[in-house]
């Protein structure tokens, strides 16, 4: 497996075991068979994906190679997918990032 096949799973509250260091090893989250000693803290999956998905990366717009927000990103991939018929990105990373930065759906 892969280590975002590991992340998704704990985003969906699987249960991860991990035999190497992905980035999400070492938080209490998984059962880790190596140890990295450096990560004493231990994270919510909310404050995992805050910092994965939200102060870590850096988004750019497409259109105009300015830098946006982790919610204009979402917004502009959910817009560009067409019709509300369509696909939706009503995923749990979208409910997580929103919880995470309190924003309603609307």
């Amino acid at each position: 497996m892969t280590s975002l096949a590991g992340f998704e799973a704990l985003l969906r509250g699987v249960k991860v075991v991990t035999y190497g260091l992905p980035f999400y090893a070492g938080w209490g989250l998984t059962t880790d068979q190596c140890c990295c000693a450096r990560r004493q803290r231990k994270l919510s999956v909310e404050e995992l994906v805050a910092g994965t998905l939200l102060l870590y990366p850096v988004y750019v717009d497409p259109a105009t190679c300015q830098r946006i927000t982790c919610e204009q990103a979402i917004d502009s991939v959910k817009s560009s997918l067409g019709s509300p018929k369509g696909p939706r990105l009503s995923t749990r990373i979208d409910r997580l990032v929103r919880r995470t930065l309190g924003i309603k759906r609307g």
